[in-house]
């Protein structure tokens, strides 16, 4: 594995302790870098781990090690025959900034998972850090709060005939302050419909709070609460009763979707999953029909939800009554699983459809999203944990139209362990070009709960999934959530859309998805068009070194550019004093990074993948 370099040392402001560890030829110091940034209203700190190996020779190895666990979290090769051996390993687990709203009795904590450092018959399992850097002068904070509900007898109190908000995935509490995301932002309660957040004051000007009902398109606010809710430096905090009655309409809007967990193989079974939603607010009954590739075929025993009736290819459903409100505030749905095997003569190449439809109620508001057909292509050998976006574009880098206004992406999982998963939880983070509010869920393998933990960080619980191991049962073993968003306005050319998924199975490391990849309308390069200058960032993705080249430079002109981790963390600013410059990419990690570049008072973004 290659070495990892610990980019938070480019902004190194104190040291901290240190404490030290040794067993036979290992020795491992742990250190803390950190500064307070009364800025940012934060305190970043980085911890390190500072590891020689003695009697160390070529292709010597290091294993790194979650000493609760004891999984593998990486592994050092000595690639140089370097003797003695001197790595510098990232804390796992630790934060790289605190805010100081989590400031107590005037310090702050760093601390990284225990690990457990192996070499030949040489171990040292537990290697804990934890670290108390003081903040003599944090910033000030106030706290908001209040209830967001829907107020079905129209009395603006909330009482037991409301209905309860799990999370505000479905009703988004979001606030703005100086032109910038809140300084913490938090779900609703579980069940009650409660939020609460807390807003750096110390440079505040003006704000607001408002909500997002993306998720309940036909909820409005009632008369009796505002929509909005307005702040400035004069304000007294906290402020509390900041509620949200919400209040619903007659519209219907019936949806559906089919999806597949794992990919496509020519004798393999897999599972798929129509199901019909409800995103209004009355209750709908009435039939979903499903419309098979007549090259595949169907288990019945082994799948979940019969049918009401089979005929040929197609398979009809009766449902209802069901309603949007019912299933803890997220939509109620029919779903059904079915276990399906390809036959053996497709081919590598061959695409198989499916075709799912839900009847039109006489008042469906919107007859577009009654119908989905998905095709998928057959493959052979494969990742199971997979990413994948809809359109796909063309090539690498996954080029598609500048008029595309909607991605649909799908994050596929599956358990290759030897015992079930209790559960999987999927951290997913949104392109900087994508608008959060947008997100619809399309489609999931099993009951599934969203939740925002950070603004644009999504997470996908599957909770007490009991997902089965693939050499119990390899179709259950599958999974999978779908999901669309919608593009901000105005996308330059060569903009680059990225998303990567990380997976939880239980309390294992991460697995990390591919790259799913989009770039609108762009060839070779990455280029930046403006109104004086041209900038062309290639190659991309890159390898060991990026190019920047600017076209109409003037002379003397303030130009620089910064690179930012997917963290939002700086590692490398640099002045640019020519047309052309070379980029050193080479002690980076693998991942997605943005480019920020500003020449005079023109500021341009571009996303660079690292390979």
């Amino acid at each position: 594995m290659k070495k990892l370099i610990l980019l938070a040392l480019l902004f190194i402001a104190q040291k901290g302790f240190t404490q030290g560890y040794q067993q036979g030829d290992i020795f491992v110091n742990t250190n803390f870098f950190g500064a307070h940034d009364s800025t940012q209203c934060a305190t970043n700190g980085t911890i390190l781990y500072s590891v020689t190996i003695s009697n160390s020779f070529f292709g010597d190895t290091l294993l790194i090690k979650d000493s609760g666990s004891n999984n593998l979290i990486m592994m050092e090769v000595n690639n140089s025959g370097m003797n003695p051996w001197n790595l510098n390993i990232p804390g796992f687990g630790s934060a790289p900034f605190v805010p100081d709203y989590q400031v107590n009795n005037g310090t702050v904590d760093f601390f990284a998972i225990p690990m457990k450092f192996k070499n030949g018959t040489d171990s040292i399992d537990n290697v804990f850090s934890y670290y108390q850097v003081p903040v003599p002068n944090p910033c000030s904070y106030g706290s908001l709060a209040g209830r967001v509900y829907i107020d079905n007898n129209n009395d603006c109190i909330y009482n037991a005939g409301d209905g309860n908000l799990q999370n505000f995935y479905d009703v988004a509490v979001s606030a703005n302050f100086n032109g910038s995301f809140p300084d913490y932002f938090v779900n609703t309660g579980l069940g009650s419909g409660n939020y609460t957040m807390k807003v750096q004051t110390s440079y505040l000007n003006s704000g607001f709070i408002t909500y997002s009902n993306a998720m309940l398109p036909f909820a409005y606010p009632n008369s009796c609460t505002p929509g909005i809710y307005n702040f400035d430096a004069n304000t007294a905090f906290p402020v509390n009763n900041l509620d949200f009655a919400l209040n619903c309409t007659s519209n219907i809007d019936l949806a559906a979707y089919v999806g597949a967990s794992g990919v496509i193989r020519p004798g393999i079974p897999f599972m798929l999953y129509p199901h019909v939603y409800n995103i209004g607010c009355d209750t709908v009954s009435g039939s979903m029909q499903l419309v098979l590739d007549s090259r595949v075929t169907y288990n019945p025993s082994l799948s979940s939800l019969p049918p009401t009736s089979v005929s040929g290819d197609t398979l009809t459903w009766n449902y209802g009554p069901i309603s949007n409100l019912s299933n803890n505030g997220f939509w109620n749905s029919v779903t059904a699983g079915l276990h399906l095997t390809p036959i053996t003569s497709v081919n590598i190449g061959d695409t198989l459809c499916f075709s799912v439809s839900a009847n039109l109620p006489s008042n469906d508001i919107n007859s577009a999203n009654n119908q989905y057909t998905v095709c998928y292509p057959v493959v052979n050998s494969y990742d199971p944990n997979i990413k994948e976006v809809t359109p796909k574009g063309i090539g690498a880098a996954g080029i598609i139209s500048p008029s595309t206004t909607e991605l649909t992406y799908t994050v596929h999982f599956q358990n290759t362990g030897n015992a079930p998963a209790i559960n999987v939880f999927i951290i997913d983070t949104l392109d900087f070009n994508i608008i959060p509010e947008s997100i619809e869920i399309v489609g999931r393998s099993h009951n599934m709960s969203p939740q925002w933990i950070a603004p644009g960080v999504l997470k996908f619980n599957f909770t007490n999934i009991n997902l089965a191991d693939s050499f119990s049962n390899e179709p259950a073993s599958h999974g999978f959530v779908t999901y669309k968003v919608k593009l901000i306005d105005n996308i330059s050319l060569g903009t680059q859309v990225s998303n990567t998924a990380y997976i939880y199975f239980d309390f294992n490391a991460p697995i990390v998805t591919n790259t799913a990849l989009n770039t609108l309308d762009m060839i070779t390069s990455s280029s930046i068009q403006s109104r004086n200058v041209n900038i062309s960032v290639y190659p991309n993705p890159a390898k060991e070194e990026l190019f920047i080249s600017i076209n109409n430079l003037k002379a003397n002109s303030n130009a620089y550019f910064e690179l930012y981790n997917i963290a939002g963390e700086k590692v490398i600013a640099q002045n640019i004093t020519g047309n052309n410059v070379r980029l050193d990419l080479s002690n980076l990690s693998k991942g997605l990074y943005l480019l920020k570049t500003n020449v005079g008072v023109e500021l341009s973004t571009v996303k660079i993948i690292k390979e």
